[in-house]
């Protein structure tokens, strides 16, 4: 499919019943782009999505960011686009949201951004917010409750929460 020209390949698209102005199409087509490793091609329309508000769009460029796809690689670019999808809620943008906090040492930030992300579900949320439990970064030093969600995250199937 991506050895025909763009134009033909986005009206087999639309003929196919694809809207190409609808931001989850956009996502979509993005993700096809993003799979296929045509990362510019994959940027640009999720651009198109975020343009429209779509914080799956703004997630998915915070990605491009964070590891240099398609794009610079720009940890502050990447953070700026996760915490514009997280403020709308977005489970996967609030957990990465966090992970950069915790990196960069803001641990209250990255503790608020977890807890939004572990309760939607997010299980690498769940488990790095029981990390912060366990070693007080941006709460209070608290071994039980950090216990209680390393079982859960476990529970839901995450790897690194089973090993803790």
């Amino acid at each position: 499919v991506l050895d025909l020209p763009e134009t033909r390949f986005h009206a087999l698209l639309e003929q196919a019943g694809a809207d190409l102005s609808n931001t989850n199409e956009q996502c979509n087509l993005g993700f096809f782009y993003d799979s296929s490793k045509r990362y510019d091609k994959a940027l640009e329309w999720y651009m198109k999505g975020a343009r429209q508000g779509s914080e799956v769009c703004e997630n998915n460029i915070g990605i491009s960011y964070r590891f240099g796809q398609g794009v610079e690689k720009n940890i502050d670019t990447a953070l700026e686009w996760f915490t514009k999808s997280a403020e709308k809620g977005d489970a996967k943008a609030q957990y990465q949201a966090g992970n950069i906090h915790l990196g960069k040492g803001r641990y209250e930030e990255a503790f608020k951004w977890l807890t939004k992300s572990a309760a939607q579900g997010d299980t690498s949320a769940i488990s790095n917010l029981a990390m912060c439990y366990e070693l007080g970064k941006g709460v209070e030093k608290d071994i039980p409750e950090a216990l209680k969600l390393y079982a859960k995250a476990a529970e839901k199937g995450h790897a690194k929460a089973k090993v803790n």
